[in-house]
Order: C-alpha cells, then sequence, then structure tokens
C-alpha cells in the first residue's frame, strides 16, 4: 500500500547517500510514518510564523525537524490533529517550498493523503515528481477519484515526473 511504497522510496533515497526530509500534510493520525517527537518547535509554530507574515529561511526549518531512527528527517507534528489539514494552501506550499530549498540534493517526500483536492494541486505544481495511483475505475467512486486525478494532473508544469505508486510496491 501507500505506506509501504513511502517507506521504500525513503530507503532507495538513504541507500544512495541521500538525505531524505518526509513531509506529511495529513491529521497527526494518520502520520502512521513518525515516531514519537522530541522537544523543540512544532509544525503550529511554524504554521503561526508563517500566517503571521514572517519571511522564513531555509535555516529556520532546521528548528522545526529531527532525525527519524530509520535515517531520514522528520517535521515535528503540529499540535492539533487538523492543523495542517485547516492550514491555508498558499502556508502549505511556503512549507513544502522552504523544506526542498534545505534538502535541494536530497529527496523531499511530501505525504498528501486526506488533504483537500485544490491543496494538494497548490503544493504539487511545485513538485518535480507526482506519485499517485492509476486503477481501472470499478465504481463511482473510483471514477470520481480518476477524474480529480486528472484534474490534478493537468494542472502541473510539463517538468513534473508522474510516478504510477502501484507498480514499485513490493508484493506482501
Amino acid at each position: 500500500g501507500y505506506r509501504a511504497w513511502i517507506s521504500d522510496r525513503i530507503d532507495e533515497s538513504l541507500a544512495t547517500g541521500k538525505a531524505v526530509y518526509y513531509v506529511p500534510l495529513m491529521r497527526t493520525w494518520q502520520m502512521d510514518l513518525l515516531q514519537i517527537p522530541g522537544q523543540g518547535p512544532n509544525l503550529t509554530a511554524l504554521l503561526l510564523r508563517l500566517q503571521n507574515g514572517e519571511a522564513l529561511s531555509t535555516l529556520s526549518i532546521g528548528h522545526y525537524v529531527e532525525p527519524h531512527a530509520a535515517g531520514f528527517w522528520q517535521l515535528r507534528p503540529p499540535e492539533h490533529a487538523d492543523d495542517l489539514i485547516q492550514a491555508d494552501a498558499w502556508m502549505l506550499r511556503e512549507l513544502v517550498s522552504l523544506v526542498h530549498a534545505k534538502n535541494e540534493s536530497g529527496l523531499t517526500l511530501v505525504d498528501c493523503r486526506g488533504l483537500p483536492s485544490e491543496k494538494v494541486a497548490t503544493v504539487a505544481v511545485i513538485a518535480d515528481q507526482l506519485a499517485a495511483r492509476f486503477e481501472v475505475p470499478t465504481c463511482w467512486s473510483d471514477q470520481v477519484a480518476q477524474k480529480d486525478l486528472a484534474n490534478l494532473l493537468a494542472k502541473l508544469p510539463n517538468r513534473c515526473q508522474i510516478i504510477e505508486m502501484q507498480e514499485l510496491c513490493h508484493a506482501t
């Protein structure tokens, strides 16, 4: 599934010596790849700084991340479950831009499970790659999902590479 695919991508990048930053844009109870965070400022504090119009730099991001035991960097999750879901789309885009700029030569993996489509689109347009599941619709909800995905793909710049997640998942 999604978790296995993301873990595989993280492991592949770490194996090549790249730094990996994992950015989950979802409710905190969905952040199943994160370990219990340590002490320090979290994403709620960062979002408040962005909302207040503070100009943040790539150096600022370092205050909000910590190493994960698996070898990647994780952002300390927000205080409330819905802080990221309720954040303005431009704030999420700025957050991702800052992390990506800090980790220019590595992998910044942004996980948007559960994020509203318009917010995914706002973040996705700055992506180098977008991974999605392309399944044959078997019911009405699958058709709706594929239509939303098609609308998202149409908004992406030509430089963005599309990756099919299903092809890369290991059989379990």
